[in-house]
């Protein structure tokens, strides 16, 4: 089962933004947004962005800001492979 069928909440009710200590993340079915607050004058080399299909993760001056690693995922993948 494709994931755009299971529901369609982005275009019924909009995508509800998340606030963060680090900024917000929001999402849809599909994809994920994510929006990190730095410092002013930060340089592109001081950041660190890794993104893989079971983790994520941000850092700012060698400094983590956030990392998640996701079990969610086995399962979804797990239950379209069933389907």
């Amino acid at each position: 089962m494709p994931l755009e069928s299971i529901s369609h909440f982005d275009e019924k009710s909009g995508c509800v933004r998340s606030a963060t200590p680090w900024g917000c993340w929001w999402q849809t079915i599909s994809e994920v947004h994510i929006e990190v607050n730095v410092p002013k004058n930060t340089k592109s080399k001081d950041v660190s962005v890794v993104v893989k299909p079971k983790h994520i993760a941000v850092s700012v001056n060698k400094k983590t800001v956030f990392e998640v690693r996701s079990i969610l995922i086995d399962w979804i993948m797990l239950f379209n492979h069933r389907s």
